[in-house]
């Protein structure tokens, strides 16, 4: 519509110039040459101007062609006049006969303005028409717009047209004494009446869930509409919701791409990997989008291990768009997993130049550098990232992993770690990862603010968890150990490892009736745990549970009947409580299994049998 501004221009001219000025009406040509750049700017480069996909040749006489236009204007018409039922989705009927109601009652309104025209012989009345009508041609229909074919914004700018008029008809009123009072009176009441309506309209529009459930609420029932609820829904994470949405967008318009996409990552995010290629396959019969899901398919196929299929997809995305930079990434993806570092090479660096932003390639490049040996190089690949973007994560987390372990550099490769809090990167894995080598190098309490880091992102990483405990353990801060130890079981994480360990700390601290209820925790997720028998006796010990003591090596014997120590411990707590009989037995057992007893003992208990 703004490229018929131009065309008002020079109705200005014809309406308000004198034959002296209009013969230097050559000014509003400029106007023209820019509309017709602009024009085709976007066309050629950002691909917005009108096209095949927007518009849509009708089967229809000319007649009914007519029709349609005559039921666009007079939509637009009875809108600026009573701007009630607003709706941002207004479903369109092809009208097929003069006598259908809209096109009747349109008729009569085209009429009677037409008649106003040609009865007022006055500049700004011609001019206001002439604004709106000259602005409203694009959207009236006259090569049918089948994605929205009537919209209310479309009336922004044709709408200062019948501003005007309305300006020039209360003009009028309010200098005529007669009818000044009448025209103050209706002057207010329009100014109310179109303030509520704002006022109310406001309310539809200021959350845009509220604002699409409200347009179906009005009977703005078609895919367009579904389809954006269903993103907003996404967007807060209401996936049912959204999956609802773009079920009902898909039934509408099964031929639009974008639904089958975004349900296909939606159903991928819930887990249903068969329903996600399923909808995405299905989606292919859309040209809109088709790069987007094979992309989405061959990463679905990548996640579970069918890289050949995987690279079918992503190789057939390139097909339909060379320039889709993602694909290039994700098959490099796949044959770095594969071992193919040189073809992975070759793929990340053909997605930076398709995207010389492309982050995510230059930190993939870094790490296959780093792989080879590569250290500079890679360092290089990784700057170059966060020059980009300095608060990328990945190249953060990467290139400072490199500096911790080189000395020179160790205070920097911290400083870059510590940057990943400070510039609230939410990837609670890299937190972890980053205080599992910070552990290696010995910065143990810089470790423990990083791993709480990665539980504050995610209370649910339980790797986080154990290497805090391990942590804990080894400072013999057993109070802490026990404590996070307790929150791991709380959270429903907790496995034989954690109850084990539990035990063990519980040995340390002299709680042996705690230890051995844990301990049997984790004999219970693990009957063959051998560790857990051991920590088990060794609680049973303190507590001169002796006979329970027997029973417990006794059944580690039934696992691992080799083991030498497991019969000589046997053997001493027999000799303890002078069973010299069972004592002989299970030591010479464990000398015969090369264990070294002490002769002074055997030698005794042989003299007491």
């Amino acid at each position: 519509m703004a490229f018929m501004i131009p065309f008002v221009f020079l109705v200005y001219c014809f309406c308000f110039l004198d034959k002296e000025r209009l013969k230097s009406g050559l000014f509003i040509i400029p106007f023209f040459i820019t509309g017709i750049l602009h024009f085709a700017f976007e066309k050629v480069f950002l691909s917005t101007a009108i096209t095949e996909e927007f518009v849509e040749k009708l089967n229809l006489n000319i007649y009914q062609h007519i029709f349609i236009v005559i039921k666009t204007l007079g939509y637009y018409i009875r809108l600026l006049f009573f701007p009630i039922n607003l709706c941002a989705e207004i479903p369109f009927k092809i009208p097929l006969s003069f006598f259908e109601k809209e096109v009747f009652v349109s008729t009569v309104l085209l009429i009677i303005v037409f008649f106003l025209f040609r009865f007022f012989k006055f500049r700004l009345i011609t001019f206001g028409l002439l604004w709106f009508f000259i602005t409203i041609l694009p959207a009236s229909n006259i090569i049918f717009l089948k994605t929205r074919p009537i919209a209310e914004q479309r009336l922004y700018i044709p709408s200062l047209g019948f501003c005007l008029l309305l300006a020039i008809f209360f003009g009028k009123i309010f200098f005529d004494k007669g009818t000044r009072k009448i025209g103050f009176l209706s002057f207010t009441c329009l100014s109310l009446l179109y303030s509520g309506i704002t006022i109310r309209r406001n309310f539809d529009w200021r959350n845009p869930i509220i604002f699409w459930e409200r347009t179906i609420q009005q009977g703005g029932i078609t895919w367009r509409v579904f389809y954006n609820l269903g993103n907003e829904y996404f967007l807060i994470r209401r996936y049912k919701d959204a999956i609802t949405a773009y079920q009902k967008a898909i039934e509408l318009n099964p031929y639009n791409g974008s639904s089958y996409l975004n349900l296909g990552v939606l159903y991928r995010k819930e887990g249903k990997v068969k329903e996600a290629i399923d909808i995405l396959n299905k989606g292919l019969i859309s040209k809109e989008s088709k790069a987007e899901i094979l992309f989405n398919l061959g990463s679905i196929y990548k996640s579970i291990g069918d890289f050949n299929k995987a690279l079918e997809c992503l190789e057939k995305s390139i097909e339909v768009n060379s320039d889709f930079d993602f694909s290039y990434n994700a098959i490099g993806d796949i044959y770095y997993k594969l071992g193919n570092l040189e073809k992975a090479f070759e793929f990340y660096k053909k997605a930076i130049q398709k995207n010389p932003y492309y982050l995510e390639a230059y930190n993939n490049i870094g790490t296959i550098l780093l792989r080879i040996g590569k250290i500079d190089e890679s360092i290089f690949f990784y700057n170059k990232a966060l020059s980009l973007k300095p608060d990328y994560p990945y190249a953060l987390y990467n290139l400072g992993v490199i500096y911790i372990n080189i000395p020179s550099k160790k205070n920097e490769g911290i400083s870059l770690l510590k940057k990943m809090k400070s510039f609230n990167v939410r990837d609670a894995k890299l937190f972890l990862n980053a205080g599992i080598e910070l552990r290696k190098i010995n910065e143990i309490y810089l470790a423990i603010d990083f791993f709480e880091e990665a539980i504050r992102l995610n209370p649910f990483l339980k790797d986080a968890y154990y290497n805090l405990i391990d942590i804990y353990t080894q400072l013999e801060k057993y109070n802490l150990a026990i404590i996070t130890s307790q929150k791991v079981i709380e959270l429903n994480l907790a496995d034989f490892l954690l109850y084990n360990n539990l035990g063990k700390i519980y040995n340390k601290v002299g709680n042996y009736n705690s230890a051995i209820f844990f301990l049997n925790k984790a004999i219970e997720l693990k009957p063959d745990y051998i560790d857990a028998y051991l920590n088990l006796a060794f609680a049973k010990y303190q507590l001169k549970l002796f006979l329970e003591v027997i029973d417990i090596y006794k059944k580690i014997l039934e696992f691992e009947p080799n083991r030498g120590d497991i019969y000589y411990n046997i053997g001493m707590i027999y000799y303890n409580i002078k069973n010299f009989k069972s004592a002989f037995e299970y030591l010479t057992k464990a000398v015969n299994l090369s264990y070294e007893v002490d002769k002074k003992i055997l030698e005794e208990i042989k003299s007491n049998l």
